[in-house]
């Protein structure tokens, strides 16, 4: 369809070829497999793909155009919020939503390699997968009885107030294989639970407790006592935002708490008195530029910052305090960071006034971007020079 503007025709060319040219997401690595969300211009939506390490050649893993009942599929929708991989990339859990309701749906768990569906759960709720590095099972949140979606209410204010007290997200624990979801046991229920998430060698397991806007509790637990253990609070009351991460023998958190503009703090995993904020160390996020997004691969954090509604990247070393910074093409964004722990290298997705969306490999030994692949126009963007000026 033409743009009805009052834009020169060269320009409207251009915009049209920009934004139907399709979608090009940053690739994430799970052992030896590199998955990335694509959509071409002639897809409704986007699709999974995945290919191997040293390989080329890659194939659709989880298709949501294959779900839609007609063209335009406006009834069927795989959000890819929901989806998730198992850490070995041989599984993938996500939600199937229908009836244009992306918040309520069905989980499908499908093993990459057969295309099996090997499990299915309803009625879950924007449910985030945390998968144990065995494969044995993961942690999900559902609603507690689906049944009460058929007796909710007739007016609207009787569905909106029913509606969240009786579908809270609890979190539980599905064994793969269990054909009856409703023998998972509960993990965590009384409040509502945002997500969860395990770290990278599945001995310890973060549930994130949602306050409102802006406002998260922290829990954490081994889990050598199946399914979980005891819940310890990590980080209560705050009042901010706090989002975990495990590496190593340090728990990492990207949190506004004394922060406006974001930082990267870390305490050890062995530390005595976690919950003391004053314990963790500040390890990027220190001036007044906003700390969007970070990976850690190799005692080495990219720390990934907005500035003047641009993005800058620098290596931190967490050993020696070590800043170095790492040049991008020209003055753009980045809108996402995926480190390849076994390669040592890292994928960027950037864009800017003349570059269409483009993924880059960085090297984390020299800080060298190569390449990979761009975003085909149909037309050819004009030369632009673009600057940041203050």
């Amino acid at each position: 369809m033409a743009l009805q503007s009052c834009l020169p025709t060269s320009v409207e060319r251009t915009v049209e070829a920009y934004f139907g040219a399709g979608e090009l997401n940053c690739p994430f690595v799970h052992e030896d497999r590199i998955f990335q969300w694509k959509r071409t211009g002639d897809k409704n939506r986007k699709a999974l793909f995945m290919r191997e390490r040293g390989s080329d050649i890659q194939r659709a893993v989880l298709d949501p155009n294959t779900y839609l009942p007609g063209e335009t599929g406006a009834n069927v929708s795989i959000p890819s919020d929901y989806v998730d991989v198992s850490h070995d990339g041989k599984f993938i859990a996500y939600q199937v939503s229908e009836a244009g309701d992306e918040e309520y749906g069905r989980l499908e768990v499908k093993d990459i390699d057969t295309g099996e569906i090997t499990d299915s759960i309803p009625v879950v709720r924007r449910s985030q997968v945390a998968w144990l590095p065995d494969n044995s099972g993961f942690y999900y949140t559902r609603i507690e009885d689906p049944s009460v979606l058929n007796q909710i209410g007739t007016t609207d204010d009787e569905k909106g107030a029913l509606k969240k007290e009786k579908t809270k997200r609890y979190v539980y624990f599905h064994t793969c294989g269990e054909e009856n979801y409703e023998n998972d046991p509960l993990v965590a229920k009384d409040e509502e639970w945002l997500g969860i998430s395990v770290s990278d060698d599945g001995s310890q397991v973060f549930l994130f407790r949602t306050l409102g806007r802006g406002n998260n509790d922290i829990f954490t637990a081994q889990t050598d006592t199946h399914p979980v253990g005891q819940m310890t609070p990590l980080v209560v009351g705050q009042n901010r935002t706090f989002h975990p991460y495990i590496y190593g023998n340090y728990i990492y958190a990207r949190t506004d708490n004394d922060a406006p503009m974001s930082k990267l703090i870390r305490i050890r995993r062995d530390a005595p008195n976690q919950s003391d904020l004053s314990k963790w160390e500040t390890v990027a996020g220190k001036d007044d530029r906003v700390l969007a997004s970070y990976d850690i691969a190799d005692d080495v954090v990219i720390a990934h910052y907005s500035y003047k509604v641009t993005s800058q990247l620098e290596f931190i070393d967490t050993k020696t305090g070590v800043v170095r910074p790492i040049k991008l093409p020209t003055v753009g964004t980045v809108s996402d960071i995926h480190v390849d722990k076994n390669a040592k290298t890292a994928f960027i997705r950037f864009e800017s006034f003349g570059v269409p969306p483009t993924i880059f490999e960085l090297n984390m030994s020299t800080g060298e971007l190569t390449k990979q692949q761009q975003i085909e126009l149909q037309e050819t963007l004009p030369e632009l020079e673009t600057r940041l000026v203050n």
